[in-house]
Formats: C-alpha cells, sequence, structure tokens
C-alpha cells in the first residue's frame, strides 16, 4: 500500500469531500485547496496523478486525530517527525478512530483477519523492543477494510492496489429487481400462450379469397408478439 491508497481509503471510510479535507488539514497549519485534495485522489493511471509525501500524510493523519478527537492543551509542536511505516498509520488511524485494543481487534475480526491481543499490541511497541512486530501490508489493508466494513458496510475489491469504489447496493437491487421482473413477465406470458393454445379452433377452408378477413386461428405469440427467446 502506498501513500495516496491510505489517503483514499481514509477519505473513502469517513465520507469526506475535498474541501473538508483542505479544512482538516488546517489543523496541523498546511494549506491545501480543493484541487490539490483532488490530485492527490486521482489513481496512479489517472492523468495529473500526484504522489503523496510521506510528510503530508503524517500531517493528514495528525490532522485527522485532531479533528475526531480534539486538540490537546499545552501540547508542543513536534520538530522531528518519526519515519513513516505501517505501524506508524496503524497506530494514528487507531487513535483517530478512538478505539480501544478490544475495538480494534473486532475491526480486524469484520475483514476476517484473526489476530490476538498480544500480537496487536507488539504492533506498538517501539523497534527497539524485544516484542516489537513490524505491521505488513496485509495487515494494514485488512484493518482498514475492518473500518470500511464497520463505517460503510461495504467492501473493497482486494483484486486492485488502488481503491475501486464499490457499486452501491440500492442500485444491484433495483437492477437484480429488474431483471427477475422480467423473467416473471416472461414467465407469465408463456402460461397464457399455452392455455390460449389448447382452446379449440375452428377449421378453415383453404380455399378462401383472398379479399375476404382471414378467419385463420391466432395464436398468442402472434395477439402478444411473445419473443422466441426468454428475456435474460
Amino acid at each position: 500500500m502506498n501513500n495516496n491508497d491510505i489517503f483514499r481509503r481514509t477519505r473513502y471510510i469517513l465520507d469526506l469531500r475535498d474541501n473538508q479535507i483542505a479544512k482538516i488539514f488546517t489543523h496541523v497549519d498546511v494549506k491545501t485547496t480543493e484541487q490539490q485534495v483532488n490530485l492527490w485522489l486521482k489513481r496512479e493511471e489517472d492523468e495529473g496523478f500526484v504522489a503523496l509525501s510521506d510528510e503530508l500524510l503524517v500531517d493528514f493523519l495528525d490532522a485527522l486525530i485532531i479533528e475526531k478527537r480534539g486538540r490537546k492543551e499545552n501540547t508542543p509542536a513536534i520538530k522531528n517527525k518519526p519515519k513513516l511505516d505501517n505501524n506508524l498509520i496503524l497506530m494514528k488511524l487507531k487513535i483517530a478512530f478512538h478505539l480501544k485494543a478490544e475495538e480494534a481487534l473486532a475491526v480486524m475480526d469484520l475483514a476476517g483477519f484473526k489476530i490476538s491481543k498480544h500480537e496487536f499490541s507488539a504492533l506498538f511497541r517501539k523497534k527497539d523492543h524485544k516484542h516489537y512486530r513490524a505491521c505488513k501490508n496485509q495487515m494494514l489493508r485488512k484493518f482498514m477494510k475492518g473500518l470500511q466494513i464497520k463505517y460503510r458496510g461495504k467492501k473493497y475489491n482486494d483484486q486492485k492496489t488502488h481503491l475501486t469504489d464499490p457499486q452501491p447496493e440500492t442500485q444491484k437491487g433495483k437492477l437484480s429487481l429488474k431483471k427477475n421482473n422480467a423473467q416473471a413477465h416472461t414467465h407469465s406470458q408463456n402460461k397464457a400462450a399455452k392455455r390460449y393454445d389448447n382452446k379449440p379452433t375452428k377449421t378453415v377452408s383453404s380455399s378462401s379469397s383472398s379479399d375476404q378477413p382471414s378467419n385463420k386461428a391466432k395464436t398468442a405469440a402472434s395477439v402478444w408478439k411473445i419473443p422466441k427467446k426468454p428475456i435474460k
């Protein structure tokens, strides 16, 4: 996962607009515009894509913590920011979403990732600690997927490295309902055609004149124009 992946996923989880993100950055005295935010949110293959630096991602996560938790009084400014890695991103997201250890484990479980409380706590230890454990991309991805399920109730497409907004469930429901209605309509027509064809018809002489109205029995197919193939 790269910085723009984290940025896009966080924005999607919280359903933030570009102007809201630009406002959040002001908590850490970073001035940006909606246009610049939009460039960070683009995918790598899109025209105008701009990579988000480590420093700016840390600024965004710190600003998000202030946005969600409030600013602590008498907190000195950090001159030397820690080097960005998955452990730091995980810790800042956990703080921003105000998750206790048990709640964070539950988020992991939503994404189908099992981890013990002891293993999870090892992710937040210092690197020189003997029980320190590095957070791999898969673990961070699962954590963000769990957050997305918890707050948005939908899933990411893990087959791609970038975020793919899922199709709204309401739209899927409409398409499914339309398909079901079409199938039911075709079934009803077929039943009606069968009943109609079983009715006795009068025998018409083949010597009838062309200028006389035809008494040929009409079938259900000619009446309702039933398609030869069912509607898919």
